[in-house]
C-alpha cells in the first residue's frame, strides 16, 4: 500500500468517479453565486495539494483531485470580498476535502465522491460565508448533482 500508483476505478454513473460532472457542478454553482471571477494567486499556496508521496494515486486520479481542490478554491474565491490573507480554516477545509477524496479513491470507494460533493462545498465555504450560506450552497450543489444524474437519491426530511 505504499506509494504505488493505483489503476483508475470504474463508476458507471459518470466516468471513474463522476469527476466531469462534479467539476461541472462546481463551475455552475460558482456562476450562480456570482462574486469575483478571479482565483487567489499562486502565491497563496491554497491551490497546492497537501498530499504526502505515500498518498499519490495514478496520474489521472491525482489530476482529478487537484482539479477538485482548485474548483473548490475558485468557488471560495468568487465569494471573497477582497484580496488578502485567506480566512482562518480555509486551508484546513481544502486539505480535508483532498484527503477524503484521496482516501475514497485509494480504498476503492471512489464512487462515493459525487455523494460527498455537497459536504466539500459546505466545508470550503463555511470559513468564508458562515453556516447558513454554506448550507444553502451545499443544498444547491446537491440539487445540481442530482440534475447531472449522480450524487445519490434525494434525501427525505
Amino acid at each position: 500500500m505504499g506509494g504505488e500508483a493505483l489503476a483508475p476505478l470504474e463508476d458507471p454513473g459518470g466516468g471513474r468517479h463522476g469527476e466531469l460532472g462534479m467539476l461541472a457542478v462546481l463551475g455552475r454553482l460558482r456562476s450562480e453565486m456570482g462574486g469575483r471571477a478571479q482565483t487567489p494567486g499562486a502565491d497563496s499556496g491554497l491551490a497546492e495539494p497537501c498530499t504526502p508521496a505515500s498518498w499519490r494515486l495514478g496520474r489521472e486520479e491525482d489530476q482529478f483531485v487537484i482539479d477538485l481542490r482548485q474548483a473548490l478554491l475558485a468557488l471560495v474565491a468568487s465569494r471573497l470580498d477582497q484580496a488578502g490573507p485567506a480566512p482562518a480554516g480555509l486551508r484546513d477545509a481544502l486539505d480535508g476535502a483532498e484527503y477524503v477524496a484521496r482516501s475514497d479513491i485509494y480504498s476503492g470507494e471512489g464512487g462515493r465522491l459525487a455523494e460527498r460533493l455537497p459536504s466539500f462545498v459546505f466545508l470550503a465555504l463555511l470559513p468564508v460565508l458562515g453556516r447558513a450560506e454554506a448550507v444553502a450552497a451545499a443544498t444547491r450543489a446537491r440539487q445540481l448533482s442530482l440534475r447531472q444524474g449522480f450524487g445519490g437519491k434525494p434525501r427525505s426530511r
